[in-house]
């Protein structure tokens, strides 16, 4: 059978296209850091509860963190990894690579927070955001928006479709699995660090309202919005941000 890569790439309808990106859940994609509720809490990282008083400390005294303190859980994460891939014998390509991963996760300017309710168990809903394959996305009356912000309001990608025919989509791909792909999530916040290397930390009032409510066993995430605001899977290799006392 011959297919025209042409009409592939540059002809594709929106509804072919949103079937491409909707069927594409996977339980073991490998290459992301996690998709199901599977994904839990590790020691040391940043908790709903903590944020939350992080963020209150900050109104209260007006005290930033340093990025060392902000990264100290995801460059111990880095570390263990760096031990088992020393015995590689092209450990020197890794090592590269590991640089540049390292500069990702900790030296940007600013990043963006999310949670993911991984205890929420939603159906297909209008108007909610899910952690679907590291992307947010957004299902609208008429379109899916692909790589959504909540806290911003903007989407990377706009997919024109409505949200019966999005819902049929979903339902034949997915008839009973669907809130083990598509988490619940939102992007709540961002964090931006000044000529000191200090972090500012920004919720807005209804997004702490939120906070409040949410499970507290819903997973804080980070991610670097100075290099990966325009990638729709950006959250695909979560960062963690360290738990404060």
């Amino acid at each position: 059978m011959a297919i025209n890569l042409f009409d592939l790439a540059y002809n594709l309808s929106p509804e072919d296209y949103a079937k491409i990106i909707l069927s594409s859940g996977d339980y073991f994609p490998g290459f992301y850091r996690f998709t199901t509720p599977s994904r839990t809490y590790e020691p040391g990282q940043m908790t709903v509860g903590g944020l939350i008083k992080l963020y209150l400390n900050q109104l209260s005294t007006g005290l930033l963190r340093s990025r060392d303190e902000w990264f100290k859980q995801a460059i111990t994460r880095l570390n263990s990894l760096d031990t088992r891939l020393r015995s590689r014998s092209d450990y020197a390509v890794y090592d590269l690579l590991d640089k540049e991963y390292r500069n990702w996760v900790t030296a940007a300017n600013e990043y963006d927070i999310a949670l993911v309710e991984i205890t929420n168990k939603k159906e297909f809903e209008k108007d909610q955001t899910y952690f679907f394959m590291g992307a947010m996305i957004r299902f609208t009356d008429t379109e899916i928006l692909l790589g959504y912000d909540d806290f911003r309001n903007t989407a990377v990608e706009r997919i024109e479709i409505s949200f019966e025919k999005a819902k049929q989509i979903v339902d034949k791909i997915y008839p009973s699995n669907f809130s083990d792909l598509f988490i619940p999530a939102r992007l709540i916040g961002s964090i931006d660090f000044d000529e000191n290397d200090d972090g500012f930390l920004d919720i807005r009032d209804t997004y702490l309202e939120y906070l409040f409510t949410v499970d507290p066993k819903s997973v804080v995430i980070a991610s670097n919005r100075t290099k990966s605001q325009h990638l729709s899977m950006r959250w695909a290799k979560d960062i963690i941000l360290t738990e404060f006392n």
